[in-house]
């Protein structure tokens, strides 16, 4: 798929750098990768280094699902966005368990229900220019509770 440099300007003098993506259905997608690396790093040294961590955690968890038919694949980015919509003090809590489980109620929780109305209460992707939820995305809110809900079942926390 052919990727190009893309700028959205709010003026001409202001604009945010990031990439376009041409799909072969004839769609596409704007990221802003440099952003999100960067609200990556940063979110990762306030929780002690514990974010990265827990987003390879989660993303190992939908890989295993996925392997034993547990769950249907979901994208690694949506994986990311959901863990990253989580308050730093989970990712603080004193064993993996604790975190783990923490993210997947918080998600499982926020998730329930409608899109918010109000735009500081909806979720971004990691980059935070972009709702997580919106008409043009892959994904719903429903998709994020199923995956939650399935990880809770799948690492047995149900019982």
């Amino acid at each position: 798929m052919p990727c190009f440099d893309y700028r959205y300007y709010f003026s001409a003098s202001s604009y945010r750098d990031g990439t376009k993506v041409f799909k072969k259905d004839g769609t596409t997608l704007v990221n802003y990768p440099d952003q999100q690396l960067a609200n990556g790093r940063q979110k990762n040294t306030k929780t002690n280094k514990y974010y990265k961590k827990t987003v390879r955690i989660m993303k190992r968890v939908e890989n295993a699902m996925v392997k034993d038919g547990g769950h249907r694949e979901v994208p690694s980015f949506f994986v990311e966005c959901l863990v990253d919509n989580c308050p730093n003090a989970i990712f603080r809590r004193s064993t993996w368990t604790e975190t783990v489980s923490g993210i997947i109620l918080h998600a499982w929780q926020e998730l329930d229900g409608d899109e918010p109305t109000v735009e500081d209460d909806r979720w971004l992707e990691v980059n935070e220019f972009k709702y997580l939820f919106h008409g043009g995305q892959d994904w719903a809110r429903t998709d994020g509770r199923d995956f939650v809900k399935a990880a809770w079942n799948y690492l047995g926390y149900a019982s």
